[in-house]
This record gives structure tokens, C-alpha cells and sequence, in this order.
């Protein structure tokens, strides 16, 4: 008995998070995929992973250097530097977690500077809790 009135209120906390996400959307798109201003997609998607989890995964390009796009990315997402020894090269990677009771969010940025442009790749984990 317990378990399925876990199982709906659960849906419905999820469903609630998807149309407060849709209703971002409609205010600013670029806040909710996580763009860059004027920034170029190159890929976008977004999958539910089992009932609980919710991922993004988003490309961008943009001529504007690296520095500046992390600077925005930072005050925008409230993002830190991630001193990750698997980011080499031209790369830079900027992180935040954080969330309320039951919802998590995870914001992951890498960005890399590429012959003249900056690729951005933006992720997103969305998950709730039990």
C-alpha cells in the first residue's frame, strides 16, 4: 500500500517539475537548455531515466572566448571551478549541486576552446529523491 502512494506522489512531484520547467521555457528558453546568449546549438537531449531522474544534455558553440562564457555560465548557474584531472587540452569545467528536501539538481559546463570558437556542453541531472 505504501509503495504505490509513494509511486504516485512521486509522479506527481515530477510532473509538476516538467510543466514548471515547460512554463521557464516559455519565459526563457535559454535559461532552461542552458545557452549561451547567441550561442549556436549543435545538439540537444533530454531523457528520463527511470522515474526518478531526468538528464540534459546540450551543445553550443559560441565566438566569444572561454573566459567570458565561463564568467556568464558562473553567475548565471552559480557555478564553481571543477578541478577534475580528466579535463585536459583547452578545456575547463565549471559544477554546481544542490536541491530542496526530496529534489536534486547537478549542473555540469565544460567548456573548450576549438579553432577559433568555444564549444560548450552542458548537463543537467535532475533526480528525486525517495
Amino acid at each position: 500500500m505504501k509503495r504505490p502512494v509513494c509511486a504516485w506522489l512521486g509522479a506527481g512531484v515530477l510532473v509538476a517539475l516538467l510543466l514548471g520547467l515547460a512554463s521557464l521555457a516559455l519565459a526563457d528558453t535559454d535559461i532552461v537548455l542552458g545557452r549561451y546568449p547567441n550561442a549556436l546549438p549543435k545538439g540537444l537531449s533530454v531523457h528520463q531515466i527511470h522515474a526518478r531522474l531526468i538528464q540534459q544534455h546540450s551543445t553550443y558553440e559560441t565566438s566569444d572566448p572561454p573566459n567570458v562564457v565561463a564568467g556568464w555560465y558562473a553567475e548565471r548557474y552559480h557555478l564553481e571551478m571543477d578541478y577534475d584531472p580528466v579535463m585536459q587540452g583547452s578545456c575547463v569545467r565549471l559544477a554546481s549541486s544542490g536541491g530542496l528536501a526530496a529534489l536534486r539538481q547537478t549542473i555540469v559546463v565544460s567548456l573548450c576552446a576549438l579553432r577559433g570558437v568555444t564549444r560548450v556542453y552542458f548537463d543537467r541531472s535532475v533526480a528525486l529523491g525517495e
